[in-house]
């Protein structure tokens, strides 16, 4: 990934870009935590994401000693199942409704103990260096607008041999278009354009395909352990196509396909679960 020198209107731009995705959140902050309790699709995709993301927790046999991050901790309903095992957890988030209602959910669970939540940019955590032995951030990469810079910041604090869960979107890869390379160049251009001149209610994120994610974080010395492509629907584009009910149908087929490897559709969900590892070696900027 090649790293570019950016102008100080690029960096009004993020400013902008990071308050609308803020005030966001803020708005719909009760939602993150609902969608876990859903059972539509976007419901059950949230929920299997988080479902394997605690499964590689579980391999992992890490001492309720381990120092554990979650960036992006939203509600607080990840952070909750970590300190039900029995963890210390540091949740973070940018958006202060997100931190509010975490601390509400683990006051309700009796886990305030385990769980200290605050304010944080993942752009620049205020963490040691190798400070955690893991860190997890669920949902966050769509949101980032500098993905690199974070992930450097995630690999800073992380301890040698440490590790990482993440995910990235692909969007409706059904029928994504970047799938298509001809195409890609315009859809990308599309889509920054979107991000800076959106006027709808709620931002736009960043899409990445799962190859395109992993070798990220490969360029920054991150092994990939572990992945897995998950989650189908909403179909065609964002546009609602059949009912609730035919859709969970359709998801858990689809998921079942891939789950087998069928070619294609393995490569077809919407969501890339990572679990990967800081390996050591000199860093280029």
């Amino acid at each position: 990934m090649v790293m570019v020198k950016r102008s100080e209107s690029d960096l009004s731009d993020d400013s902008h870009e990071q308050q609308f995705v803020d005030a966001y959140f803020d708005a719909c902050a009760e939602y993150w935590y609902d969608t876990y309790q859903c059972k539509d699709v976007n419901g059950i995709v949230n929920q299997l994401r988080q479902t394997i993301a605690l499964r590689y927790v579980d391999k992992m046999s890490l001492p309720k000693t381990a120092r554990i991050l979650e960036i992006g901790c939203g509600a607080g309903v990840m952070t909750i199942a970590l300190a039900r095992r029995g963890f210390e957890v540091d949740a973070i988030d940018h958006s202060s409704a997100m931190i509010e209602l975490t601390k509400k959910h683990a006051k309700e669970n009796g886990l305030e103990n385990r769980i200290h939540a605050a304010i944080e940019d993942v752009h620049e955590l205020t963490f040691y260096d190798q400070y955690f032995d893991l860190i997890i951030a669920m949902g966050v990469a769509g949101w980032l607008h500098d993905l690199k810079k974070a992930l450097l910041e995630i690999r800073r604090v992380l301890k040698p041999g440490g590790y990482v869960i993440l995910n990235s979107t692909h969007g409706h890869a059904v029928l994504n278009p970047l799938s298509i390379p001809l195409l890609e160049f315009f859809f990308r251009a599309r889509e920054r354009w979107a991000v800076r001149h959106n006027k709808a209610n709620a931002p736009i994120p960043h899409f990445y395909l799962a190859n395109e994610f992993n070798r990220c974080l490969s360029e920054i010395n991150f092994k990939i352990v572990e992945y897995r492509i998950v989650g189908f629907g909403p179909f065609i584009i964002k546009h609602k196509l059949f009912s609730d009910h035919l859709e969970k149908k359709i998801q858990q087929k689809l998921q079942r396909l891939a789950d087998a490897k069928l070619p294609i559709i393995r490569t077809a969900g919407t969501q890339n679960i990572v679990l990967a590892k800081k390996v050591i070696h000199k860093v280029s900027l």
